[in-house]
């Protein structure tokens, strides 16, 4: 499997890693959303630093749009941070924002770890991220 997911009591944080196809984000994104949290879910952090090759096309990212936004609807507190620090994923994942975030969802594309970890805090969902 080319990502891990690390499980908070509040949130989840995965990790990407290689290559990775839309397929694979669907799927780790759903292990996420499906976890049960020993407190409700607020966050979720996509660190996609560690990719070195992306197999995602334009139906892929529509399809994890649609996921998210049934997740979204289901638990409206949710937030969603990616962490996207190359210039071809940054734009696959501002892409992504800019779908979702026409629902009102909360969500935040970083370009590294010290931004997500920021804008985490700013937000009240980590007190140490």
């Amino acid at each position: 499997m080319p990502w891990t997911v690390e499980y908070f009591a509040d949130g989840a944080e995965v990790t990407y890693t290689g290559k990775i196809s839309g397929a694979e984000i669907l799927q780790a994104k759903a292990d996420a959303f499906a976890h049960e949290y020993p407190r409700k879910a607020r966050w979720v952090v996509c660190d996609f630093s560690q990719v070195q090759e992306f197999e995602i096309a334009k139906d892929d990212i529509d399809r994890i749009v649609r996921q998210d936004l049934r997740e979204a609807a289901r638990n409206p507190e949710l937030a969603e941070c990616v962490i996207a620090t190359r210039p071809y994923e940054y734009g696959l994942a501002r892409m992504w924002e800019m779908q979702v975030d026409a629902q009102e969802t909360r969500t935040h594309v970083a370009r590294n770890r010290a931004e997500a970890d920021s804008w985490l805090r700013s937000h009240g969902l980590r007190e140490q991220a």
